[in-house]
């Protein structure tokens, strides 16, 4: 079943499938914009050295859009119920490193490491206002719809996933974009 089950029926239509997939890339488009317009803001240095530093945010984000999608798409299951009856120090450890999404290896890691990049980045850049209410409202739904699949016994569909990866690709494309356009203001 997917993860918006009532939505499930009216994305078989092609013009709300379409809708759909540019709502999401129009999303995470905007919101790659405004983080790399924000760092580029608070972090002299990027403006200084824009093209190097937008390229390697952009294949940072690329890296974590390819390592994140097989994770969403078929994540591993976490049951409540077996969390709390182990009571052993090395079955809560085991149950919290699952909870992380760590158990997979380097890969998880960097894909974590990546998120809290973006979470520190969010935190030390000069967002205000509608901006900074757009990016936590959108990064909360992402947040929603990954813990979503993964503490229930729903999985995205593959519309979902597609819609997931584009949102993830337009992230990466738009801190691309915010990053170089700063290169462009002190040009000027």
């Amino acid at each position: 079943m997917a993860l918006v089950p009532f939505l499930d029926e009216p994305l078989t239509y092609p013009i709300f499938a379409i809708i759909a997939l540019g709502g999401s890339s129009f999303a995470g488009l905007l919101q790659g914009w405004i983080l790399g317009k924000a760092v580029s803001a608070r972090f002299g240095v990027v403006r200084r050295h824009a093209v190097p530093f937008s390229v390697g945010l952009l294949v940072l984000f690329l890296a974590n859009a390819m390592i994140s999608l097989p994770r969403f798409s078929s994540p591993d299951k976490i049951r409540i119920s077996t969390l709390l009856e182990s009571a052993e120090p090395g079955a809560l450890a085991d149950a919290f490193f699952t909870l992380l999404g760590v158990g997979t290896g380097f890969l998880a890691i960097f894909a974590i490491s990546v998120t809290v990049i973006s979470l520190v980045l969010l935190r030390m850049a000069p967002i205000r206002g509608a901006a900074k209410a757009f990016v936590i409202i959108v990064s909360a739904l992402a947040m929603v719809l990954t813990a979503a699949s993964r503490f229930t016994y729903l999985s995205p569909s593959g519309l979902e996933v597609l819609l997931y990866f584009a949102y993830q690709l337009a992230i990466a494309a738009g801190i691309f974009i915010g990053t170089v356009r700063g290169r462009s203001r002190l040009l000027q």
